[in-house]
């Protein structure tokens, strides 16, 4: 049961960023994936991680404020439990 989302870049991405995850199953009689929930309202830009002490799928991304959130999506819904401001743009320690 994967869970996908857009790839805006790495760092220096824009604010306005393509929005949305999606979870798929797969179908072992059928052969195929079933979209099992859509959630268009995050950014969640690279590895997502999921939890199954927390049935959360954690991941971050850049709002239109130009803040950095991590978000944490409930597995089984897609619906935005988490959101918590990380960092303002600009503000990571560049190594």
């Amino acid at each position: 049961m994967p869970a996908t989302t857009w790839f805006n870049g790495f760092l220096g991405y824009d604010c306005d960023n393509l929005k949305g995850v999606q979870k798929i199953n797969w179908d072992t009689a059928g052969n195929q994936f079933h979209l099992a929930w859509v959630n268009e309202d995050v950014n969640v830009n690279g590895v997502l991680t999921y939890s199954a002490g927390s049935n959360l799928l954690y991941g971050s991304g850049k709002e239109e404020d130009c803040n950095y959130y991590y978000y944490g999506l409930d597995w089984n819904t897609g619906e935005n439990v988490v959101r918590e401001r990380t960092s303002l743009t600009g503000t990571f320690i560049k190594q």
